[in-house]
C-alpha cells in the first residue's frame, strides 16, 4: 500500500518579500500589529506597508479613564478602547509613532494635552504624521500645551481647529510657529477678540468674533480676490460677528474696485460673512 504524500505548506519566513507585502496590504489593522510583534523582521514588513486613519479621537470618559476611539480607512475599521489614564496614552502614541502610518484627523481634549506631551517628549526627533487637528473642550482655553503640541506636528499637518477662547498672548505664540505658518485652514468656533493678520495666509478661515471691524472685512475681501493658489471649495473664509455691521461699510470706499471682483471671482472662491 502506497504511502499518501503530503504536499509540504509554504513557510512565512521563506515567502518572498514582495508577496509578503502583497499579503500584508489585505490584513485588517489588529492583524497588522499582531504580525508587527512577532518579529523584527515583521516589524520592518509591516511598516513599510501604507496605514491611512481617517480618525483618531480622545477624550476624557471619567476622571481615571480615557476614551480612544480609531476609524481606519485602508483598510476599512472601527475600534474603541476604554482605557486607564496610565496606558491610554501609550496606546495613542504608539499609533501615531508608526511609519508609514498616516492620520487624517485627530481630536483631543485640552485636558489631555499634557498627558499626551509626557510621551512625545520622550522622542522629539519623529514628527507625528497628522493632517488636521481639533484641540476640542470648549470651556478650556488654548494654552502652552498646544504650542508644545504644535512642535511634535509635521509640516504636512495643514488644518486646525482651536475650541475655546484664545488670548492675544497665545496667539502671538502660535503665530511665531512653523506649523501655523504652513497652515492652510483654520478654525477657531467660538467667539473671541483675535488679530485679522494671523490668519492672511490661510486659504480656508473660520473665526467667531466678538469685534470685526469693516476695515478689516475689506483687508481679508481684498486678500482672498488675490491669493495665488485656488483650490475648488477649499479657498474661503466665513465668518461669525457677535455685534452687528454695516456691510454697505465694507464696500463703500472701493465699491467700483471690489464688486466686479467679487461677481468674477475665479472659480472656487467662497466670500461669506454671518452676523449673529
Amino acid at each position: 500500500m502506497s504511502q499518501q504524500i503530503y504536499k509540504a505548506l509554504p513557510i512565512w519566513q521563506e515567502i518572498p518579500e514582495k508577496f509578503k507585502v502583497k499579503i500584508v496590504n489585505l490584513l485588517d489593522f489588529e492583524s497588522r500589529f499582531r504580525l508587527r510583534q512577532c518579529s523584527v523582521s515583521d516589524k520592518e514588513l509591516v511598516d513599510k506597508c501604507p496605514i491611512i486613519i481617517k480618525s483618531i479621537l480622545v477624550v476624557n470618559a471619567r476622571d481615571d479613564e480615557i476614551s480612544v476611539v480609531i476609524r481606519v480607512k485602508h483598510p476599512r475599521a472601527y475600534y474603541f478602547h476604554a482605557l486607564p489614564k496610565t496606558t491610554s496614552m501609550s496606546c495613542v502614541y504608539k499609533f501615531t509613532r508608526i511609519p508609514n502610518v498616516k492620520v487624517l484627523k485627530l481630536g483631543i481634549e485640552y485636558k489631555i494635552l499634557p498627558l499626551f506631551l509626557e510621551k512625545l517628549s520622550k522622542d522629539n526627533k519623529t514628527k507625528m504624521n497628522i493632517e488636521m487637528v481639533h484641540f476640542q473642550g470648549g470651556d478650556h482655553a488654548v494654552d502652552r500645551s498646544v504650542v508644545e503640541f504644535l512642535g511634535h506636528l509635521g509640516t504636512n499637518c495643514k488644518k486646525f481647529v482651536f475650541d475655546g477662547i484664545c488670548d492675544s498672548e497665545m496667539m502671538e505664540k502660535l503665530g511665531k510657529m512653523a506649523q501655523w505658518k504652513n497652515a492652510t485652514g483654520i478654525c477657531f468656533p467660538h467667539w473671541n477678540i483675535l488679530k485679522l493678520t494671523h490668519f492672511l495666509h490661510c486659504n480656508s478661515l473660520r473665526l467667531a468674533m466678538k469685534e470685526f471691524d469693516p476695515k478689516d472685512a475689506k483687508m481679508l475681501i481684498e486678500t482672498f480676490i488675490h491669493k495665488k493658489v485656488f483650490k475648488y471649495d477649499s479657498t474661503f473664509f466665513q465668518i461669525y460677528v457677535e455685534t452687528s455691521m454695516n456691510v454697505e461699510e465694507v464696500l463703500m470706499e472701493n465699491d467700483d474696485d471690489l464688486k466686479p471682483k467679487l461677481t468674477n471671482a475665479k472659480k472656487g472662491v467662497i466670500l461669506i460673512l454671518l452676523f449673529n
